[in-house]
């Protein structure tokens, strides 16, 4: 019994390492309005680093309020080509270098029909409900990105020496029980 108040305290002490968060990705929403009238909207998750958003992932794509068919793949352009992954998202319109699109296109997929890109000072669009449309140059006016809400993502760089040192606290205390 002279045990247990200090295995209650570890016990908890674990319990908490495994709630611990520090940090958050962000979910943003997005639109940009053409001279055309075509309204592409849509969300994303990623990480705040002053103007840009890193880590995007969760990607969404609307034309006209209409979602972007299949599967959305994102890509930059290096100056020379475009590769896959890595949008540079950015609340300066100018500052943007991405393309959603619906298909593999990098690995030889041509298959796509919709895509949504702003990059060098050039908005484009793309799909079967919209046709194609272009901005050149896109207008800072016409772009938004807000930032919507947060959600929780565990820190495991600080929670894993909390969750290390209570199960160590637990096993002393249950070998100092048993002798």
């Amino acid at each position: 019994m002279q045990f247990k108040t200090p295995i209650l305290l570890l016990a908890g002490l674990l319990a908490l390492s495994l709630t611990s968060v520090s940090s958050h990705a962000i979910t943003f929403d997005y639109s940009y309005t053409f001279g055309s009238g075509v309204v592409v909207s849509g969300s994303l998750d990623g990480d705040l680093n002053g103007q840009f958003v890193e880590n995007v992932s969760n990607v969404s794509v609307f034309f006209d309020g209409t979602p972007m068919p299949g599967t959305i793949f994102s890509a930059h352009h290096t100056g020379f080509v475009w590769v896959n992954g890595g949008p540079i998202f950015s609340f300066d319109v100018f500052q943007n270098n991405f393309r959603f699109i619906n298909s593999d296109f990098l690995n030889g997929d041509n298959s796509y029909n919709s895509f949504f890109e702003i990059l060098f000072g050039v908005a484009a669009a793309e799909s079967a409900l919209v046709g194609f449309t272009v901005d050149n140059p896109p207008l800072q006016a016409n772009w938004s990105l807000t930032a919507r809400s947060t959600s929780s993502v565990p820190d495991l760089g600080a929670t894993l020496p909390l969750f290390s040192a209570a199960l160590a606290g637990l096993a002393w205390f249950n070998r100092r029980r048993r002798h």
